[in-house]
């Protein structure tokens, strides 16, 4: 393919920004597939998960990789100690590859939904705009509610276990679950464009920031943390001594996500 071959994993790696571009592409790509073969029902979503698999399959090869290398063998407790202090540093590069890479989704999405006309965007975004629904009436309140504020976090630790799930047994299976939730938030935002203009566009992204940033950085935690240990027993590294840094690192991951989860549950139950 041409899409998957724009930029290679080194590129990335040392520009993560580039990711921003990649991912308006590749949804500019799934939108226009749509438009023209409309039988091929979700193709806004397929069309661009598809040619992002290959990088990101190769980054997740990558970040393995180094997982596996930083265990050492008769490490003291201090080295272990240091080790998994830099946990996040190591892995830091990777999630925010996914985030310039969700960001430039939503922002494409959210455009096209605005700038198409009003029949057509209803009509490819029917199944976002149900959902959008259903979230709006199940968080609708200013006062911290527990019972919503419950309800928002097995919601969105479902989508985690998702995630993980995902990414643990078709190792990028979770592109399509992020590319699912970032076009659900640009049909939030491109509502708010197509009815206020810019300021919609801004009002509607920062809205959405305090506690959607929590629930999506959970979200590319555990992508990475399904995706390093897929790629780990794909490579058939389970039987070696570098996989226990890796399940150390993924457990890790995983716990973190949780927590993220529950504060963004919090936060939002909160208005």
């Amino acid at each position: 393919m041409v899409l998957d071959y724009l930029l290679t994993p080194r590129q990335v790696a040392h520009k993560p920004w580039d990711m921003l571009f990649l991912g308006s592409l590749f949804v500019s790509f799934g939108m226009l597939v749509e438009i023209f073969l409309p039988s091929l029902h979700g193709s806004i979503v397929i069309f661009a998960m598809v040619p992002a698999i290959p990088l990101l399959w190769s980054l997740l090869v990558r970040e393995e990789k180094a997982d596996e290398g930083c265990c050492g063998t008769g490490d003291s407790l201090v080295d272990a100690v240091e080790r998994e202090g830099a946990l996040f540093r190591r892995h830091a590069g990777l999630i925010g590859i996914f985030a310039f890479f969700f960001l430039g989704a939503v922002i494409s999405y959210a455009l096209w939904f605005a700038f198409l006309p009003q029949d057509t965007s209803s009509h490819l975004f029917a199944d976002q705009l149900q959902e959008v629904s259903s979230i709006r009436g199940a968080v609708s309140g200013w006062v911290f509610n527990p019972q919503r504020a419950w309800l928002l976090f097995t919601h969105n630790a479902q989508v985690l276990a998702l995630m993980f799930l995902f990414c643990l047994v078709y190792g990028v299976g979770s592109i399509y679950l992020l590319l699912w939730n970032a076009s659900i938030i640009g049909v939030f935002i491109g509502e708010k464009l197509a009815g206020e203009g810019l300021w919609g566009f801004v009002d509607g992204f920062f809205g959405l920031l305090p506690h959607g940033s929590l629930e999506v950085a959970a979200y590319f935690v555990a992508s990475v943390a399904g995706g390093i240990i897929s790629v780990a027993l794909m490579r058939g590294k389970h039987k070696q001594h570098g996989f226990r840094q890796v399940l150390v690192d993924v457990s890790a991951l995983a716990l973190l996500s949780i927590i993220l989860v529950a504060a963004g549950a919090l936060l939002e139950g909160s208005y």
